[in-house]
Parts: C-alpha cells; structure tokens; sequence
C-alpha cells in the first residue's frame, strides 16, 4: 500500500471514528453538573474513559490520527528536504517522535485508573 493510499484509508477511518467520539463526549459531558471550572471535564472524562470500549475507541482514533499524520509528514519530509543527510536525520526524529507519543498514549489508556475522583481538583 502506497502513502496516498494510506492516507485515503485512514482519512475515512478516522471520519466515524471522531464523529463519534465527538457525539459521545458531547453526551458525556451533558450528564456532569458544572459545579466548578474543570471538575465536569475531568468528570465527563473519567465517567466516559472507564468503560473498555470507550477506551479502545479513544485509543483506536488517537493511533489512527498519529499513523496519519506520521505518514503525511514522512511524505512531506520526502518532498521537501533535499540533503540526504538532513533528510535522513529528519525521518529519525519524526520516528522517534512518533513512537514516543504513541507509547506514551498507550501507556496512559492502559495505567490511568479513569473512574476515580480527581485529587487536583478536589475530589478524595
């Protein structure tokens, strides 16, 4: 598979994928009673991110989003710097980049115990 290929796949993929994750945090956060500043974002979060599904969702749309993007700045990276050594060194740091951000999100979908009152924010 191609980049433009792949980028057209992922483009539709990502449409349904943010959609609903839109609609779904939009009811969420209906259900929160604004009580202070924050306290309904951190709420409507942890509420909605402690069902597995919705975790995997965010998860999935979060991948897809990266693996995207990562791909359009490998093209645009391809396109634009000339130098091979530059180049090169670019492609290093975009991977690197890229596969730090997504073990970090992955870690945190996995380990963020969601569901919990906020401490920040004055939750127990």
């Amino acid at each position: 598979m191609n980049a433009q290929t792949f980028l057209r796949a992922t483009g539709l993929l990502l449409a349904p994928l943010v959609a609903v994750h839109l609609l779904s945090v939009a009811r969420f956060a209906a259900a929160v009673p604004p009580d202070t500043f924050l306290a309904p974002a951190w709420e409507a979060a942890s509420s909605r991110l402690s069902n597995p599904f919705w975790r995997f969702w965010d998860w999935t749309a979060f991948t897809v989003a990266l693996a995207h993007g990562g791909v359009g700045l490998h093209l645009l990276v391809a396109d634009r710097v000339r130098a091979p050594r530059w180049r090169s060194a670019a492609e290093a740091a975009l991977l690197v980049s890229l596969v730090l951000v997504a073990g970090l999100a992955t870690y945190a979908y996995l380990t963020v115990p969601f569901g919990a009152r906020n401490p920040v924010l004055g939750g127990s």
